[in-house]
């Protein structure tokens, strides 16, 4: 994938499609449905008055679901499908300390991703798709309010697709909701798909004959992300191992290892999340 760095937009070009991504039977099934309506001319020709209306050809998207879930992966492969580039938004470069700059900032994302064709990523959007009520009125809600009318404004306006990602869907707001054409929850995966992620991010790698995936899959309740950083942290000790053992493989209790530093991590996390440490 090549890529190149903007102040706001980070523009890449993704190599993979869909197909690339490990997603439920349920997943693809959206997925496909929201890309036909999409790109469908014949969806025009029996709804011509829905086109009408709107007068623009749109996908707005919406992935929701716990951190490591394969909700950037799955939009990077949605434009890879689409055959454009992608233009990771940098929420955090948008804001600006400057009167109205943030606005400006924000209509500049959109203006650029309509000349260049770009699929826009909004990602880990909470601030620009929360309950707009939300607030106790100071200034910076007030900046926060204009720049979410803006934002509604300009998806309501924008021809081409917009991918927004969170992991808090019970503050999204209602207006936006309205606009959407796909909402589509990214789970933490069954056990069958934990399976595939393992044999994914360990395709090609030296395993020794006791590597059993889908007790891997079974024992530790990990999302997509998670997996491929035990196996990665896996491909690493073995990197290390094999300048002393140059043909060892890598081994069932190599990999239960990574994994279980993972889900120790993940757990660990979780409670500070509950205890209120970190949000």
């Amino acid at each position: 994938m090549e890529m190149e760095d903007r102040s706001l937009l980070e523009i890449s070009l993704p190599s993979a499609g869909l197909k690339s991504v490990v997603l439920s039977p349920e997943q693809n099934s959206e997925l496909a449905k929201a890309l036909f309506f999409y790109q469908s001319s014949e969806y025009q020709k029996l709804f011509p008055k829905l086109k009408n209306q709107t007068n623009r050809q749109a996908l707005l998207a919406l992935f929701y679901g716990p951190p490591g879930t394969g909700k950037t992966i799955t939009a990077q492969a949605l434009a890879g499908e689409l055959k454009k580039p992608l233009a990771r938004v940098q929420i955090a470069n948008v804001r600006n300390m400057w009167y109205g700059k943030s606005e400006k900032n924000l209509l500049e994302c959109f203006t650029t991703a309509r000349a260049k064709n770009l699929v826009l990523l909004f990602d880990e959007a909470d601030s620009l798709i929360s309950a707009r009520h939300l607030g106790r009125g100071t200034s910076t809600d007030n900046v926060e309010h204009l720049l979410r009318n803006l934002f509604l404004q300009e998806i309501e306006r924008f021809e081409g697709v917009v991918i927004l990602t969170t992991n808090m869907l019970e503050t999204l707001d209602p207006a936006l909701e309205r606009r959407l054409n796909l909402k589509l929850e990214f789970p933490l995966p069954q056990t069958r798909e934990r399976e595939r992620l393992w044999k994914k991010f360990l395709k090609n790698a030296p395993l020794a004959p006791d590597v059993n995936t889908l007790s891997l899959s079974q024992k530790f309740p990990l999302a997509g992300g998670h997996i491929k950083n035990a196996a990665l942290n896996a491909l690493r000790q073995l990197a290390f191992l094999r300048a002393s053992e140059p043909s060892m493989p890598i081994t069932q209790e190599m990999l239960e290892q990574a994994a279980k530093k993972e889900y120790s991590l993940l757990e660990f996390k979780n409670t500070a999340k509950t205890a209120g440490f970190i949000s």
